[in-house]
């Protein structure tokens, strides 16, 4: 079996005085898709994190050495949040199982990195945007909707949510790509697109040396940070990114970045910031082996035990296999377990969806709320894999 990925690349380059995020966009795709999007959105938060909130707020300031002794509140979440995990790492493996952040991604190599990220994923989870996400964020993030945040990462939560101790209100409301503020001011941005960016801006664009300064001919600013497009991205995929980065900096919609006024100002700062749209030329494709471990998604989650209500465990098999499920609250207790024989239902070649759980332990009591995290053992005449999953109980 042969997987086909399109690759997306967020990197984020520094060069002269300008700090440039470059996106890479899919743009043959006739429809606006949610990768797209989704990656806009993310590449959006990454530099507003890094070279903005991560400068001027000490809760949120990253490090780039895994062993520091002096960490933000935002980095200590994240260790958590990882399990404990140190460095960066291609290896599931290495991380505990009380992880709930664990991402294996070659591109994403250092510190720096995982802190970006898991602002970002952690942000559009508390926010709403990954909740119907969740078998995109399955292989490295858990916490894909509010309540799971919440309930697996309250920390970082509270710092997503809350306002920082300089007076920066988090954002609450997710972007839609549409900015329209209760009020006009003078600073706020009205996206008319400039066929080029302006002399200084591409005097540093040529300077990096692998953009072809002139294909860039979509250009407009948000509050004082620059947007620019490739003339192969469809000028809606730029007017998205321009329009949520506004939403993103002006969140109460009152026409200027008002609470972000000290992290918009950092981002203008000396020649400022850029976000660039490029399209994607990359694919890459992936041999599977005979049995690959399943992603295994659940819901409801959260459920309510109490009201009546079961959540499904969802998994697809490459191949007939005996199928073990052990669910374990977060103390080590095991609470519930399930079992299917292969080629049986729970256990044949394709989609499954057989498995549930009623939120009752083995002598048949509602558990008590809380996360629970449910391991599956999958065995194949190819071998064993696992994967697991968090639950959610409430009631």
């Amino acid at each position: 079996m042969i997987r086909i990925i399109i690759g997306l690349i967020i990197s984020t380059v520094a060069f002269g005085a300008i700090h440039v995020q470059i996106v890479s966009v899919n743009a043959t795709e006739r429809v606006f898709l949610d990768y797209n999007k989704t990656q806009i959105l993310q590449s959006n938060l990454s530099l507003i994190f890094e070279n903005g909130l991560g400068k001027v707020s000490d809760a949120f300031k990253p490090t780039d050495n895994v062993s520091a002794t002096q960490k933000s509140t935002f980095n200590i979440a994240m260790d958590a949040a990882r399990g404990g995990a140190a460095r960066a790492t291609t290896n599931l493996k290495a991380y505990p199982s009380t992880a709930s952040y664990y991402p294996t991604d070659s591109n994403c190599d250092n510190y720096e990195c995982l802190i970006t990220r898991y602002f970002y994923l952690g942000l559009l989870s508390v926010t709403g945007h990954n909740a119907n996400r969740q078998e995109k964020t399955i292989g490295e993030w858990e916490p894909h909707t509010p309540q799971l945040m919440l309930a697996i990462d309250p920390d970082a939560t509270q710092l997503l949510i809350s306002e920082t101790s300089e007076g920066i209100a988090m954002p609450r409301i997710l972007p839609d790509g549409r900015y329209m503020p209760k009020e006009i001011t003078a600073t706020t941005p009205t996206f008319n697109f400039a066929p080029t960016p302006n002399a200084t801006v591409s005097q540093n664009l040529a300077s990096l040396g692998t953009i072809n300064v002139p294909s860039l001919n979509k250009y407009t600013a948000v509050f004082g940070v620059h947007v620019i497009g490739h003339e192969s991205v469809p000028t809606n995929h730029v007017l998205y990114a321009a329009n949520t980065l506004a939403q993103w900096l002006d969140n109460q919609r009152v026409g200027t970045p008002n609470t972000w006024a000290r992290v918009a100002n950092q981002l203008t700062a000396v020649s400022g910031s850029a976000l660039i749209l490029v399209p994607n030329a990359r694919t890459e494709s992936l041999t599977a082996i005979n049995l690959y471990a399943p992603r295994v998604l659940n819901g409801p989650n959260p459920f309510n035990p109490g009201a009546g209500q079961t959540t499904r465990f969802q998994y697809t098999l490459s191949n007939d296999s005996d199928v073990e499920m052990h669910i374990y609250s977060l103390s080590g207790t095991k609470v519930y377990e399930a079992h299917r024989q292969r080629g049986n239902r729970g256990g044949s070649k394709g989609f499954n969806g057989d498995i549930t759980w009623d939120g009752r332990n083995k002598e048949g009591n509602t558990v008590a709320n809380g996360v629970y995290v449910a391991y599956f053992k999958f065995t194949s005449i190819d071998g064993t894999v696992f994967s697991k999953c968090k639950v959610v109980v409430y009631k």
